[in-house]
C-alpha cells in the first residue's frame, strides 16, 4: 500500500489498527518518509519468525508471524508468502484487490483506481489477468 499511498484507504476498508512488524518497515524505510498516527510498529521476536518454516524473507516471515499472532488479515503480495499463508490458515490479501474494493466502496474514482494500477504495474509484476480483473471492476448500482 505503500506504493499507491494507500494507507487511509485501509482506514477505511478495514475495522483494525494497521499494524506492520518492524523488518518490513527497515526493508520500506526509504518508502515510509513519516508513517500516519494509526499505524503501529511492533517488533517479531526471532523464535516467533522461527515458527514460520517456509522459505521467506524477514520482512515475510515476520508479517505471517504477527498476523498469526494478532490473528489479522495479512496484505501481502509475495507468491510464496502468499502460499504459506494458505497452509497455515491466515487470511491474506493483496494490494490490487485492496484498490479494487475501494473502488467498489466509492472510495476512489476510476481514474483514480487505473492511476494505482498504473503505478502498481510499474513497480511490481502481476499477471495480466489480475490487473483486468481490477480496472473491470464496477460500483454497486452501476450499469
Amino acid at each position: 500500500m505503500v506504493r499507491v499511498d494507500g494507507f487511509q484507504l485501509l482506514e477505511h476498508l478495514f475495522d483494525q489498527d494497521i499494524v506492520i512488524p518492524s523488518g518490513v518497515l527497515k526493508e520500506y524505510s526509504r518508502s515510509f518518509p513519516e508513517l500516519p498516527s494509526s499505524v503501529i510498529v511492533r517488533e517479531v521476536a526471532e523464535e516467533q519468525q522461527n515458527r514460520i518454516n517456509f522459505n521467506l524473507g524477514r520482512g515475510e516471515r515476520e508479517a505471517i508471524a504477527l498476523a498469526q499472532e494478532l490473528g489479522a488479515l495479512l496484505i501481502i503480495e509475495d507468491r510464496k508468502a502468499r502460499k504459506a499463508c494458505e497452509q497455515i490458515g491466515i487470511e491474506k490479501i493483496g494490494t490490487f484487490a485492496i484498490v479494487r474494493a475501494a473502488f467498489e466502496e466509492c472510495l476512489l474514482t476510476r481514474e483514480q483506481m487505473v492511476e494505482m494500477v498504473g503505478r502498481l504495474k510499474n513497480d511490481l509484476y502481476y499477471r495480466d489477468s489480475l490487473i483486468n480483473w481490477v480496472l473491470e471492476a464496477r460500483k454497486p448500482n452501476a450499469n
